[in-house]
């Protein structure tokens, strides 16, 4: 087990000596399709993390509200509602740029006649 800050992620090193192997692809292909899943690992990464950013935003509104500091919720403090706007913002653009990658790395699909195509290319996200 790697050591990790998020304990609730557990990751490893792997070593496969004298593992039996079989090829990943064509001949001379083999590193594309390592990119693609590579790629994909990339934007289910984003998710997660853009949907933690999205979960402490609401645990740090919910705090806000609930904590009292002189007689008034600490939310009602400029300060505060600066720093949660701030936050907003940051969650807000992680799950616009997730978004945007997810449609990425779709809208560069493999298709038949393509198999390992997955190389960006320009999209419009849907308004």
């Amino acid at each position: 087990m790697l050591a990790t800050f998020d304990r609730t992620l557990r990751l490893a090193n792997l070593r496969f000596d004298g593992a039996a192997a079989r090829r990943i692809g064509k001949a001379g292909r083999g590193w594309q399709a390592i990119e693609a899943a590579l790629d994909l690992a990339r934007v289910a990464l984003a998710g997660e993390q853009a949907g933690a950013g999205q979960h402490v935003l609401s645990f740090t509104v919910d705090y806000a509200r609930t904590r009292i500091q002189f007689g008034r919720p600490i939310g009602s403090f400029q300060a505060i509602k600066h720093m949660a706007a701030d936050l907003f913002l940051e969650s807000e653009s992680a799950i616009s740029a997730a978004r945007y990658a997810a449609a990425q790395l779709a809208a560069a699909a493999p298709t038949p006649r393509r198999p390992w195509s997955w190389r960006p290319s320009p999209v419009r996200m849907p308004s």
